[in-house]
């Protein structure tokens, strides 16, 4: 049974171990650039799959394959870098795109009179010779100051017990600003208990701002899953019904700051600043709008402590930090 076109995932290869049937798993990889197959992995049926994930495996038939940083350098075994094939099959480009083919199709460094294809997608070699799938290139973005590889969260996502297919894209808020959007099928989980769950196996900056949960993917007419047709994310609004309402003015007036800050409605004196999607630069939008609208001076180290909207509304009102009004 070969697996082909998609990351294979473990919900799947799980449900085939599962079965005891005797029938030989394939993963298998190749872009059409290169004839389609270069690199397979035989599934091993105790091969640990469902904590490790599921490599694509070693280069076969007359294939030579490099795994290389932005600067063209080979990267070490464990680092990510984009997948470039060589060997037997790569074709001559693309046709009456000579643009396209020369970014696409390179000399190689490695062998003389070789050419390789750029396959644009982010790979790393692992210790014992295999090389894991990580996601497109492209899909490589910078949130919060940090670089971030949306495959590596969907890996985490949905690796989640009870978690199924999960998608994770970057959008842009009405202020411009870059935040990730988790996208699942449906799950037996709640929405909190999967943010619970990201937070526990993932640092702040790679959790999601968003999660939705979908009955199904759209899909592009080859199947697979179409990025740009996913709907405007959910907003991770409280949804704790029995949430405590901001009481008093120092409360009102911070929560509707937050709230026009967030894009988020509904907040309540238990949630977190950041859990709501805030980060390090809203938290200096948040301290300029608290100067302006509540005539209160904080500063952004009472912010990270008092990172839940009760302990920040208490801290404002102890008279900790000087008025400015």
């Amino acid at each position: 049974l070969v697996f082909g076109g998609e990351a294979l995932s473990y919900r799947v290869l799980g449900r085939i171990l599962e079965s005891g049937s005797p029938c030989q798993v394939v993963n298998h990889y190749g872009p059409t650039e290169t004839t389609v197959g270069k690199l397979l992995h035989m599934i091993k049926p105790d091969g640990g799959y469902e904590q490790k994930g599921i490599p694509i495996g070693r280069p076969f038939s007359n294939t030579r394959v490099y795994v290389l940083d932005a600067g063209g350098k080979v990267s070490a075994t464990g680092v990510a870098g984009e997948l470039y094939i060589g060997g037997k099959g790569v074709a001559r480009g693309y046709l009456n795109r000579a643009d396209l083919t020369s970014e696409r199709f390179i000399e190689s460094l490695f062998q003389p009179g070789e050419r390789l294809y750029r396959t644009g997608d982010l790979v790393r070699w692992l210790p014992e010779g295999n090389i894991e799938y990580l996601g497109r290139v492209d899909d490589q973005v910078k949130i919060r100051g940090y670089r971030v590889e949306l495959g590596e969260i969907e890996k985490v996502m949905s690796s989640i017990e009870g978690v199924g297919q999960s998608v994770v894209v970057v959008r842009e808020d009405s202020m411009g600003q870059k935040r990730l959007a988790g996208y699942y099928l449906v799950s037996r989980l709640s929405r909190e208990k999967v943010s619970e769950r990201l937070r526990e196996l993932l640092p702040d900056y790679m959790v999601p701002s968003s999660l939705t949960e979908l009955d199904s993917f759209p899909l592009t007419g080859n199947g697979k899953i179409d990025k740009r047709s996913l709907p405007e994310p959910d907003n991770m609004a409280v949804a704790d019904k029995s949430h405590i309402a901001p009481q008093g003015a120092i409360a009102v007036g911070l929560v509707g700051i937050l709230e026009e800050l967030l894009e988020v409605s509904g907040i309540g004196m238990g949630d977190n600043f950041f859990e709501l999607g805030g980060h390090s630069l809203l938290a200096i939008r948040l301290i300029s709008a608290i100067r302006k609208e509540l005539g209160i001076e904080v500063t952004i180290g009472a912010v990270f402590d008092n990172s839940t909207i009760g302990d920040l509304c208490s801290h404002l009102a102890s008279g900790l930090d000087r008025s400015v009004l």
